[in-house]
């Protein structure tokens, strides 16, 4: 009987510790490899560069209205940050 209660103490004595490295290896792993986690940088710089492609087409494309004879007043491009 000895045996099988000293079994059943050093799990209760290790069943916290090994809890809070389980919560703590999931923080990690999403930190890591999670929709917003450091693998997913590339994909983030990657959109970046391409809408800041698609800003300078749409900038370009206000600036060639705007000299259009006449002033471009028939055309108005609402540029948002947003």
């Amino acid at each position: 009987m000895s045996a099988a209660k000293r079994s059943l103490g050093l799990i209760r004595r290790s069943a916290m510790p090994a809890l809070a490295l389980l919560i703590v290896g999931t923080f990690a792993g999403h930190a890591i490899a999670g929709p917003n986690g450091l693998l997913a940088w590339g994909g983030y710089h990657r959109a970046l560069n391409e809408r800041k492609a698609e800003l300078a087409r749409l900038q370009g494309g206000a600036v060639s209205l705007a000299e259009e004879p006449g002033g471009g007043s028939r055309y108005t491009l609402e540029l948002s940050a947003g």
